[in-house]
C-alpha cells in the first residue's frame, strides 16, 4: 500500500498529520509516552501554562449541583520557566511540533511568556483569552473584541515571529447569541495578528437518550453548524472543526467533523459499563491502598464519624490508607465495595479525610500492610468507575477517576513492569 501524505499546514507550520493532542488531561505527555510513540502525532499542545507556578484548586475539584457537575481544576501547572527547563526538553525528544498554551492576568504577562517560549524554540503559541483580566474587574479577555485585540497584539509583538493562535472564550449564556453574532464576528476574526486554527463546541447532554435532551443536543449542533457555515461563507478559514468527545461520538458518529476529543476513552471507559463492554475496552487504571490496622469489634460498636455504621455482631474491620483527601468520596460511605484478601468486601462507616474502613468479618488472611483495591481489577474481581460513581448523586465514571487527588502516587506499568513512579504533590 503506497504511503499517504497526510501533511497539513497550520499558521505556516507544517505538521506531518492533522492529529494534535489538545486535551488538558494529556498533561506534558510523560504518562502517555509510556504507551504510545508521541512522535507519531502531528503536534502536541501541552497543558496550559502561567507565568508563575499554580497549584490549582484544592481537592475536591469537582462539585455536584442540582444542575449537574462542575469541574474546576484551576490551571494547575509548574509555570513557564519550569516547563522550559524540565518538560520541553523531554517533549523535544519526539519528532513532532510543540505548541505551548498560555494564560495570563495581564497583557504584560502574556508578552513575557511569549518572549520566553519563543526563545526556548516552541513551534507555536496558543493564547488562552478565557482568563480573567484583573485590570478590567475580572472580565474575560475573550468576551470583548477590544480586549482580545490588546492581548493578541501584545502576544504577537513579543513572540518573535513564532505563530500565535488565540483560544476564544466560550463564556456566553446562550449559544444562539453566538449564531446571531456571527455577522459581527469579523471584528475579532479580522484582526491581522490572529491565526484561526480551530472552532469547537461541547455538548452538555450529548450522551442522553431522553427525547427532550436529544432535541436540545440537536439544536446545539445545528446552532454550531450555523456559526461555522456563516463564518466560512464570509471567507474565514476556521481550521479544525470539532464538537464530539467520547459519549457524543458514540451517539452521533456522523458529527465527528474534522476530529474527535478522546477523554475517558483513553482510560478504557465509555459512557456506561455496557458500552465499554460492547467496545471491548479494558480499564488501564487501578487505585490501591494499604491496610494500616485490623480491629476486632464487639456487637453494637460504631465505626467512624456520625456513627452511621454499627456492628451487628462480632465483626472484624480493616482500616485502609485512603480517604476523601485522596479523592475517595464521602458519597461512598456504606455504599461501595473494595477488593481485599481475594474477595469483594463492603466499605463501612463514613469515609474520613485520610482513611476508610472495610468489613472483613470471617477473613483470617488479612494483615496490616496488605493491599486493597479501591478501583480496578485483581484476580478476576473488579471495582469499576461506574459502580463507584453510582454511589454519588450525579456521579459519572469520569468524575470517579478525576477525583483521585495529586497526593496519590502514580505508578506506570508496561507489560507488567514498573517504568515510572511519580508523586504530583510535594
Amino acid at each position: 500500500m503506497p504511503d499517504v501524505n497526510m501533511q497539513v499546514e497550520l499558521a505556516g507550520v507544517t505538521l506531518k498529520n492533522p492529529v494534535v493532542v489538545a486535551s488538558g488531561t494529556f498533561g506534558f505527555g510523560r504518562e502517555y509516552s509510556q504507551f504510545y510513540d508521541l512522535g507519531e502525532l502531528g503536534g502536541i499542545c501541552a497543558k496550559g501554562l502561567t507565568l508563575h507556578p499554580r497549584s490549582g484548586n484544592p481537592a475536591p475539584r469537582i462539585a455536584e449541583t442540582p444542575m449537574g457537575i462542575l469541574n474546576s481544576v484551576g490551571l494547575e501547572n509548574p509555570g513557564v520557566d519550569a516547563f522550559i527547563q524540565e518538560e520541553l526538553p523531554f517533549l523535544r525528544t519526539f519528532d513532532t511540533k510543540m505548541i505551548a498554551n498560555i494564560s495570563g492576568n495581564t497583557p504584560e504577562e502574556y508578552g513575557v511568556m511569549c518572549e520566553k517560549l519563543a526563545e526556548a524554540g516552541v513551534d507555536m503559541i496558543e493564547v488562552n483569552i478565557s482568563c480573567p483580566n484583573v485590570k478590567a474587574g475580572g472580565l474575560a479577555y475573550g468576551t470583548r473584541p477590544e480586549l482580545a485585540a490588546e492581548v493578541t497584539e501584545t502576544a504577537k509583538k513579543h513572540a518573535g515571529g513564532v505563530p500565535v493562535m488565540v483560544k476564544l472564550s466560550p463564556n456566553v449564556t446562550d449559544i444562539t447569541e453566538i449564531a446571531r453574532a456571527a455577522e459581527e464576528a469579523g471584528e475579532i476574526l479580522a484582526i491581522p495578528q490572529l491565526h484561526i486554527t480551530g472552532i469547537y463546541t461541547h455538548f452538555s447532554c450529548g450522551e442522553s437518550s431522553d427525547p427532550e435532551d436529544r432535541l436540545f443536543t440537536q439544536n446545539q449542533y445545528d446552532a454550531f453548524s450555523q456559526v461555522v457555515h456563516v463564518l466560512e461563507e464570509r471567507g474565514y478559514h476556521l481550521g479544525l472543526r470539532h464538537c464530539t468527545s467520547t459519549c457524543p461520538l458514540l451517539c452521533h458518529p456522523d458529527w465527528k467533523m474534522d476530529m474527535v476529543r478522546v477523554g475517558m476513552l483513553g482510560y478504557g471507559q465509555s459512557m456506561t459499563a455496557e458500552a465499554a463492554r460492547e467496545m471491548d475496552l479494558r480499564p488501564i487504571m487501578r487505585w490501591c491502598a494499604k491496610v494500616v490496622a485490623v480491629l476486632d469489634l464487639e456487637p453494637g460498636e460504631s465505626v467512624s464519624y456520625g456513627r452511621i455504621y454499627r456492628t451487628a455482631g462480632r465483626e472484624k474491620i480493616a482500616v485502609l490508607s485512603a480517604g476523601y483527601a485522596d479523592g475517595y468520596s464521602r458519597s461512598y460511605s456504606n455504599r461501595v465495595r473494595v477488593i481485599l484478601g481475594g474477595r469483594e468486601v463492603p466499605q463501612c462507616g463514613k469515609v474520613c479525610m485520610d482513611y476508610t474502613m472495610a468489613n472483613i468479618t470471617g477473613m483470617e488472611n488479612v494483615r496490616v500492610g496488605d493491599e486493597a483495591v479501591l478501583l480496578g481489577c485483581q484476580d478476576g474481581l473488579c471495582i469499576t468507575p461506574d459502580s463507584l460513581s453510582a454511589a454519588a448523586e450525579y456521579g459519572v465514571n469520569g468524575w470517579t477517576t478525576a477525583q483521585v487527588s495529586a497526593r496519590v502516587p502514580r505508578i506506570y506499568l508496561r507489560r507488567g513492569e514498573i517504568v515510572e513512579t511519580r508523586t504530583l504533590f510535594h
